[in-house]
């Protein structure tokens, strides 16, 4: 029996012009070339979605900050250290904590550090320290609203803090 029409045969079917023009599938794949190219297309479609989706989470993401260890606490190093200096010599620190709240630690009239102590706020910046009269300051920082957040330090009576509220910053 003749296999006339089908690529190769020669008696009666296809000459060799016609066969170079004929493509015909891969053993197994079950599938005609228009449909392999439109898997292909289909399939690449969604690795570039797929790496689109990724890059998108990725930059949503916070990157890993660097850490540091300072004074036995761990902080942000790219945030610092905020440092102030009471008119009797003892000195205070501030600092972002790896929690990303605001941590602090003072000397006592002797000089020797106390602990790290969270006073807490989710700050993404470092702490700036504005100074007012009479020893008494206030931290500004930048909220993950990206607003100003403060606290006030009032020297007297005791050198009691405020609690967190929206203020301008240092300006």
């Amino acid at each position: 029996m003749e296999a006339s029409g089908v690529a190769g045969s020669r008696p009666g079917g296809v000459g060799r012009a016609a066969q170079s023009r004929v493509r015909v599938p891969r053993r197994g794949t079950g599938a005609s070339p228009r449909e392999l190219v439109i898997k292909l297309k289909r399939t690449k479609a969604i690795v570039v979605a797929a790496v689109a989706v990724a890059g998108i989470a990725v930059a949503a993401a916070p990157a890993q900050a660097d850490v540091c260890n300072v004074g036995g606490g761990r902080i942000i190093c790219e945030y610092g250290v905020a440092k102030y200096t009471f008119d009797h010599g003892v000195k205070q620190e501030f600092a972002i904590g790896t929690d990303y709240a605001v941590w602090t630690r003072y000397t006592d009239k002797s000089g020797r550090w106390n602990a790290w102590s969270s006073m807490g706020g989710v700050a993404r910046s470092g702490v700036q320290i504005c100074p007012l009269p009479h020893d008494t300051f206030y931290i500004a920082v930048t909220g993950t609203d990206g607003q100003q957040w403060e606290r006030i330090r009032y020297s007297y009576p005791e050198g009691n803090w405020s609690e967190w509220e929206r203020g301008s910053g240092c300006g």
